[in-house]
């Protein structure tokens, strides 16, 4: 599907650039930069996307919170690592979409940690100018994830670590 969604992308692109806009009817070329966007957001979907359920189904407990969202790599020259966030009682997963195997997707844990390990939250910048979340763990580490809805979600993420969430508290 990936490979199917990656030529059409490039077929769309080839006739945008080389065929004169004069040729097609205004409406049709302007379609095909519509049509682009939808697939790029079908190939997005496609490579990344981890749903709730393909997440819950390699814990082996229930989970408390769950978020889309990609993990900042230790090195600035790697890609990020985008997967679903999932806070369960006793760990902190990462599930990613690896490559499919056959037809068949598959999913794995990349990054896991204890909860009780997690001290803090705090939200700002984590990535150039992408908002997001860090995680300040017992051992001095921060781990920094990509998300523009985590801020919005702060009660939920501090509850799902059974921490106080009185409006009062930072």
């Amino acid at each position: 599907m990936k490979q199917l969604i990656s030529i059409a992308l490039l077929a769309l692109f080839g006739v945008v650039i080389f065929i004169p806009d004069q040729v097609l009817s205004t409406w049709l070329y302007w379609s095909l930069f519509v049509l682009m966007f939808v697939l790029l957001g079908a190939y997005w979907f496609v490579s990344y996307w981890v749903s709730y359920s393909s997440a819950v189904a390699l814990m082996n407990e229930k989970p408390r919170f769950s978020l889309y969202c990609a993990k900042v790599p230790v090195a600035s020259t790697e890609d990020l690592v985008r997967g679903r966030l999932v806070i369960t009682e006793k760990q902190v997963y990462l599930v990613q979409k690896v490559k499919p195997k056959g037809n068949r997707t598959t999913y794995k844990i990349v990054w896991s940690v204890s909860a009780s390990a997690v001290c803090s939250i705090s939200f700002g910048k984590v990535l150039g100018m992408r908002a997001g979340m860090i995680l300040e763990l017992d051992d001095d580490v921060q781990e920094r994830f990509v998300s523009t809805t985590a801020r919005k979600k702060k009660a939920l993420i501090k509850q799902a670590f059974g921490w106080d969430v009185s409006p009062d508290s930072p």
